[in-house]
């Protein structure tokens, strides 16, 4: 059975779930965030520098502000890194959670299915189309022990 999510088309065969992309807009957003966190370390490096010679006050508030934006940026790499789940085929079996909520906008529902390694995968449904109800509908009829979480 398919399903349609907004940039890719997922299929279950047997007790996996398949994912096949249709765009390449999450690889550029992560190109452009590496970008950024690379020109703030730059940044940051010739702030430190001119903070150490001038050593006022206002130099270093610009130095906090520049390590604060670098730290979230390391926070989000580590989300990137370690909790979301990279591969395109997932067993169903190995899936403890699914939660639902919808976009801030209304027109997409976001599935994020987590699996008992508690690492997450994000499917982003049209709303409208309620395909995520027939998705999550088919998954729990493969593995009944899931947890569905509605926001």
């Amino acid at each position: 059975m398919d399903f349609i999510t907004v940039d890719s088309k997922i299929s279950i065969e047997g007790t996996t779930i398949k994912q096949k992309r249709l765009t390449n807009n999450s690889t550029r957003s992560y190109l452009v965030s590496v970008f950024f966190f690379l020109w703030f370390i730059s940044v940051f490096d010739d702030k430190i520098a001119r903070a150490q010679d001038k050593g006022n006050i206002m130099s270093w508030v610009s130095v906090s502000f520049f390590g604060l934006i670098i730290f979230l940026y390391i926070l989000l790499l580590c989300d990137i890194l370690f909790r979301r789940y990279w591969r395109n085929k997932i067993n169903i079996e190995h899936i403890a959670k699914i939660k639902t909520a919808p976009s801030d906008e209304g027109l997409e529902t976001h599935v994020v299915v987590t699996l008992k390694s508690k690492r997450y995968k994000l499917f982003k449904f049209r709303t409208l189309e309620k395909q995520h109800d027939l998705f999550i509908q088919k998954v729990q009829s493969i593995n009944p022990n899931i947890q569905l979480v509605m926001d």
